[in-house]
């Protein structure tokens, strides 16, 4: 009956092993015996017929760098690292494996080792999940870092998820585009414009682009351009998307022009490059972050020094669009489409 519950027992334990890709190894101190399971030795890559269980045969096909320094058997099955321990093997055939190790030490009343148990799994896998992770996400910083720009994930809602931003942005730069209250920095003049945005955007399935004004820390607001896509996930759950923001450069995101240079796009410049970019008066007002009425006064009379932050922003939402704007030899502006 006994032999039979054992047999029933060893079985479950094989099970078990199989499923879940684990082995186990047992020590007492008694007498010093160490068991090895079926599933540690198919971990290890060892014929159970030809190799006796032994914890200082066990270290020696640890990879050097993740040894432990001992000598005895006793020592290795009660060392505290033994308690959850990451570590390499080399196995007989040359193939280097990654495993992980949890031992849970039986004490008598005394406080005195009894046995050691630990269950081993290999997790060479999950390793390099997470090691081709480190790696994309290292090089999305690279990538930030070289275009001068923040890398985001958001959801179909708006929320943020994560974002990368450049090393060399300023610090109230980066807090700004990562706040999770970003919302709270943009504009008041903006903040409905980009929610309606970004809803025509999601309803599409479509690219999304916008240039909302966000505070800075000093008071000051700068433009930030803000351009993303959906993606499928590998789970294949809700769309994700994501996306890249870049601050222009100047306070509100203002073109840099020499002092008093305010005659930009004439009235009939401006109205060409909406006919360029096919943009409605609404459209261009939206993107250069002004009202309606003033894209109107804009295209109908020559601009004025009252006029020309607007001129400017148009101007800027325009090279957005994808226009080439340019002063030739003459001092003019020229205008193309890519």
């Amino acid at each position: 009956m006994e032999k039979s519950i054992l047999r029933t027992a060893e079985e479950r334990l094989r099970v078990v092993e199989e499923l879940c890709g684990a082995g186990f190894w047992h020590w007492e101190r008694q007498d010093g015996k160490v068991t090895w399971s079926s599933g540690l030795y198919r971990l290890l890559g060892l014929d159970a017929a030809a190799i006796q269980p032994d914890l200082l045969f066990y270290e020696s096909l640890v990879h050097p760098k993740d040894r432990l320094a001992l000598e005895e058997q006793a020592n290795l099955a009660s060392d505290p690292h033994q308690r959850d321990r990451r570590f390499r093997i080399i196995r007989p055939d040359g193939q280097l494996r990654w495993l992980r190790s949890r031992a849970q030490t039986t004490f008598d009343r005394s406080g005195v080792i009894v046995r050691v148990v630990a269950v081993v799994s290999d997790v060479t896998d999950q390793h390099e999940t997470q090691r081709r992770a480190a790696n994309d996400r290292a090089l999305l910083h690279a990538l930030a870092d070289l275009l001068h720009v923040s890398i985001w994930a958001g959801d179909d809602d708006g929320r943020l998820l994560d974002i990368i931003s450049p090393r060399e942005a300023g610090a109230s730069a980066r807090s700004a585009a990562a706040n999770a209250t970003w919302r709270d920095t943009i504009h008041p003049g903006d903040r409905e414009p980009l929610a309606r945005a970004w809803r025509e955007a999601a309803a599409r399935r479509d690219r999304y682009d916008f240039s909302p004004r966000l505070l800075m820390p000093d008071g000051s607001y700068r433009r930030l351009h803000v351009t993303g896509l959906p993606f499928d996930t590998a789970s294949g759950s809700d769309p994700l998307w994501g996306g890249i923001s870049s601050f222009h450069p100047g306070p509100a995101g203002k073109l840099q022009l020499e002092t008093g240079d305010y005659e930009l796009l004439s009235p009939t410049q401006v109205r060409a490059c909406r006919a360029l970019l096919d943009w409605s008066a609404e459209t261009l007002a939206s993107q250069a972050g002004i009202s309606v009425s003033t894209v109107r006064r804009i295209e109908n009379a020559a601009a004025t020094r009252a006029q020309a932050d607007s001129i400017r922003l148009v101007t800027l939402a325009f090279q957005q669009g994808g226009l080439a704007i340019w002063r030739n030899g003459d001092g003019r502006f020229c205008v193309s489409a890519p």
